[in-house]
């Protein structure tokens, strides 16, 4: 084999710090926010394998690695990415190995053997390992099992461990508040109580077969209570419209606060009730689809958005101030549009030309990140050429970092302003399709109500 078995524990030193911060910060920006559930699930000092749910290629693994703690863990990736010495050699310093697939060429199959040695190296040390047990990624919520995989990686380890070592399965739902491209968003991170590998081995020692089957239905089991996890096909989109259109609604009677956290719960709650309504009597469910698709389908012409409805009316007096404030900071917000725009632009077309969904927020972090720091750099840079004190360097710099950000904050908020004073007019003045749209959603609330 083309490397040395031998793996040295990467120590978290300036090197590593520096990217780990860097790129923390970049991602941080990049969503609303970020809440984490369960994170003392993460057994400190002993063996854990992180598996999370897989719909967002690299933002997943960026999602893991900044909501645990030192010392972070190790990932697998796509071997293809790791073909150039130089990418290679940072990905290796960032703790990632490749994974191979028939794709990279049978004969690179071989490799995995070695990278199995040098997961088991890394568990043994007691440093977490993050696999995606679904093997791939893919953009619906759904956990699509476990592959064997994982439990295959998890019953290796445990054999080479010293008696007593305990092995941990963390279940790790990864939840993305709209779509999963999209920007500006909610995060919600969910590590589950952990599995232990251990209370397997007995029957791993006289079934293998069995084992392996046993600890995968585990994972899928408890993988299901850490996300949102859709699991029919015939009326996915039923549901994906209905957990968003019924949650305000839940969190209410709840009486909890409109936190991510508490969105994901209420959303778990809706998607459990309409499964077991589903089991019992499906020839509801081929009528309120139709009814689904109708009310999306209105949404979308009107051009609103389902949170709009969480309120009868928005208070005028706030809408006003909001104006007054996104005055106040229009002339900032127009500098991060003029010195940004263009660099946003073109990554956004970059990231559109990939045809895989899924890779295209990656594109948008990754050339975001390398991007923006450059261009940023040489406008402030730029004073130099004027015989401008070295003084303003810095302060233009943050100026123009945070006028990027900025201005990506300040669309999203003057969209958010205008779509609740519209609201308002169609709640006054109710035209026909938005008639047509209450009386929709009246309904399909009323049917989760039923099922609730």
């Amino acid at each position: 084999m083309s490397e040395n078995t031998e793996i040295e524990i990467i120590k978290e030193g300036a090197f590593y710090t520096v990217f780990y911060n860097l790129f923390r910060s970049s991602f941080v920006c990049l969503y609303k926010s970020i809440t984490i559930i369960g994170q003392e699930n993460i057994k400190k000092d002993e063996a854990v394998l992180l598996t999370p749910n897989h719909q967002n290629s690299m933002m997943d693994a960026m999602a893991v690695l900044f909501t645990t703690k030192r010392p972070h863990p190790y990932f697998v990736a796509r071997a293809d990415i790791f073909k150039k010495k130089f990418i290679s050699r940072v990905l290796h310093a960032l703790k990632m190995f490749p994974i191979y697939r028939i794709r990279d060429g049978k004969a690179s199959l071989q490799n995995n053997e070695l990278i199995m040695q040098k997961t088991i190296r890394v568990l043994e040390a007691s440093v977490p390992f993050t696999i995606y047990p679904e093997g791939n990624h893919d953009g619906h919520r759904r956990f699509r099992g476990a592959k064997k995989g994982v439990v295959r990686t998890a019953f290796a380890a445990l054999d080479h461990f010293p008696e007593g070592k305990k092995l941990y399965i963390v279940p790790t739902g990864i939840e993305y508040n709209t779509s999963y491209e999209k920007a500006m968003q909610d995060i919600v991170v969910f590590y589950g109580k952990p599995i232990c590998v251990n209370d397997f081995w007995d029957l791993y020692l006289e079934d293998k077969a069995r084992a392996e089957r046993q600890l995968q239905l585990t994972i899928q089991e408890r993988m299901s209570d850490q996300m949102i996890d859709i699991k029919t096909k015939d009326y996915y989109e039923m549901y994906e419209i209905l957990r968003e259109l019924a949650c305000g609604e839940v969190m209410y009677n709840k009486g909890v606060k409109r936190t991510p956290e508490q969105k994901l719960y209420a959303q778990q709650a809706i998607i459990t009730a309409l499964d077991k309504g589903l089991e019992t009597d499906e020839k509801p469910y081929e009528e309120e689809k139709e009814k689904a698709t109708e009310y999306y389908s209105l949404l979308k012409k009107i051009n609103l958005r389902d949170w709009l409805f969480d309120a009868k009316h928005y208070n005028v007096g706030k809408l006003l101030l909001g104006f007054m404030g996104a005055l106040l900071l229009l002339p900032y917000a127009l500098f991060g549009r003029l010195t940004s725009g263009i660099q946003y632009g073109f990554i956004n077309k970059m990231a559109d030309k990939n045809k895989d969904p899924q890779w295209r927020s990656s594109v948008r972090f990754v050339m975001g990140f390398t991007l923006m720091p450059v261009t940023h750099l040489l406008m402030a840079s730029s004073i130099f050429f004027f015989n401008v004190s070295g003084w303003f360097f810095f302060p233009l710099l943050l100026l123009l970092t945070f006028g990027g950000y900025t201005s990506l904050r300040y669309e999203v908020w003057i969209k958010k302003l205008f779509a609740k004073v519209r609201y308002n007019r169609l709640m006054r003045k109710p035209k026909a399709d938005f008639k047509k749209l209450l009386e929709l959603r009246e309904e399909l609330l009323a049917f989760v109500r039923e099922k609730m």
